[in-house]
């Protein structure tokens, strides 16, 4: 009876420089914060009013509002495409019409 071992298979290659990613990512700081969606807005809206009708920009306050109602005072670098398909669904959920709505 044959007692040797099956040889094994010999390991994926490391791709280059991977070694060298890995220790940046440990001594790097992590990403400083964004600021927080709502002050982003009030400065695009600040931007806007320059632009924009009065009626235009109430609408705009609505729509940013009901916005952050769902998914809160999160930091710009936060915001993902889950995010955002999540608002997409809860409207649709609550009967809001579909149209204009793009994810991609």
């Amino acid at each position: 009876m044959d007692t040797a071992e099956a040889p094994r298979p010999a390991p994926a290659p490391e791709p280059p420089l991977a070694h060298l990613a890995a220790r940046l990512a440990a001594v790097s700081p992590p990403p400083a914060p964004s600021m927080p969606l709502s002050q982003a807005l009030k400065v695009w809206l600040a931007e806007r009013a320059k632009k924009n009708a009065p009626r235009t920009l109430d609408a705009k306050r609505f729509h940013i509002t009901n916005f952050l109602r769902h998914v809160g005072d999160v930091r710009i670098n936060e915001l993902s495409k889950p995010v955002i398909v999540g608002f997409k669904t809860a409207r649709l959920a609550e009967g809001r019409p579909a149209r204009r709505w793009t994810t991609s």
